[in-house]
């Protein structure tokens, strides 16, 4: 299994084939919800957890701020696979952490398969 982030048009056609086909699809980790956070300056980063057979789990990580950023994986990780997402949320968090980042916080619409120490799940649900 890998982690990968996600860039090229192929794979953001995966991206988006694999979101709305999870009963937990949602805007807050849609391409176009990436589109409007990159033009109101934040950076946004598309994780994906993958294997032979495609992908497992999705984080769209916004990064907000400038020298003191925080992370946040709104609406999400999106899964199918409980090892996958932890492994996935296990290296958004090892990149957060080398970036500098104040935090990450995470808001999925079902509970994680377990807790990643160094994060927490974010309780602003204002979408």
């Amino acid at each position: 299994m890998t982690i990968d982030l996600l860039t090229s048009e192929t794979e953001l056609r995966a991206y988006e084939a694999f979101l709305h086909a999870q009963p937990h699809d949602n805007l807050w980790q849609s391409l176009s919800r990436a589109d409007y956070n990159n033009l109101i300056g934040r950076e946004v980063r598309l994780y994906a957890a993958k294997d032979e057979r495609g992908i497992l789990a999705t984080a769209q990580v916004v990064i907000d701020g400038d020298k003191l950023t925080t992370w946040e994986i709104p609406r999400g990780p999106i899964w199918t696979n409980d090892e996958a997402v932890m492994l996935l949320i296990e290296k958004v968090l090892s990149d957060a952490k080398k970036a500098g980042a104040l935090g990450l916080s995470y808001s999925p619409l079902v509970a994680l398969p377990g807790m990643i120490s160094g994060a927490k799940i974010s309780k602003n649900h204002v979408h």
